[in-house]
């Protein structure tokens, strides 16, 4: 008995060892999978804070612009509209900043990804957001025209011309429409929508996937 007794403690001994060694690789597994995963993500988050501090200068020039343009309401109307975009693109980008610094590797895996293609799926309201502006291509000339040359482009151009320039934009504005109404959740994986995010928050995708074989260590 003492013999089976020895042999069952072994056994125990052996087998404590073995979970814990279990313990110690899954572990390690999982820190090398969520460090892989952040690194995905490190260039998107550059992205999001380069898109904030450029996105809040121009939004600043625009604000003078309007302020400065006052006399002329197209003018004005033209800085506003251009600075709403702006502005957009601000709170978008702050809003990624804010959800990829929440995230939180040590939650289970699922949850995790979770997160993950909430980021994503903010990206692409973000991109659809975005050409939104489409429409207003012509407040980009305008602004443009009169900020770097000083040349106000409604007193100098053909008439014609500028009736032209009305059809373009409400070519874009259908445009913009479709656009907007083909970048929904449902789409995220057409091709087209994938080839517009990259770069753009499919880093995402790719940090789910990293963290994929930590899943079956979690059952």
């Amino acid at each position: 008995m003492n013999d089976i007794q020895k042999l069952t403690d072994m056994w125990a001994a052996q087998e404590a060892q073995i979970e814990q060694s279990v313990k110690v690789n899954t572990l390690a597994l999982k820190e090398i999978k969520s460090q892989k995963a952040q690194d995905k993500l490190r260039g998107y988050l550059s992205l999001n804070q380069w898109t904030a501090a450029l996105s809040v200068l121009i939004t600043v020039c625009l604000g003078y612009f309007v302020g400065s343009h006052q006399d002329k309401l197209y003018m004005m109307a033209a800085g506003v509209a251009v600075m709403l975009w702006s502005i957009s693109l601000t709170i978008g980008a702050i809003g990624q900043i804010v959800k990829i610094k929440a995230l939180d590797y040590a939650k289970p895996v699922v949850e995790v990804q979770t997160d993950l293609n909430n980021i994503r799926l903010s990206a692409l309201f973000n991109i659809k957001t975005s050409l939104m502006v489409l429409p207003f291509y012509f407040a980009f000339m305008l602004i443009g025209a009169q900020s770097l040359f000083g040349v106000d482009m409604v007193e100098i151009a053909n008439p014609a011309w500028l009736k032209a320039q009305l059809v373009v934009s409400v070519l874009l504005a259908l445009v913009a429409a479709w656009l907007y109404r083909y970048f929904s959740p449902e789409n995220v994986d057409k091709p087209m929508v994938k080839w517009l995010m990259q770069g753009v928050g499919d880093q995402t995708l790719k940090a789910a996937k990293e963290l994929e074989a930590l899943k079956e260590f979690e059952k």
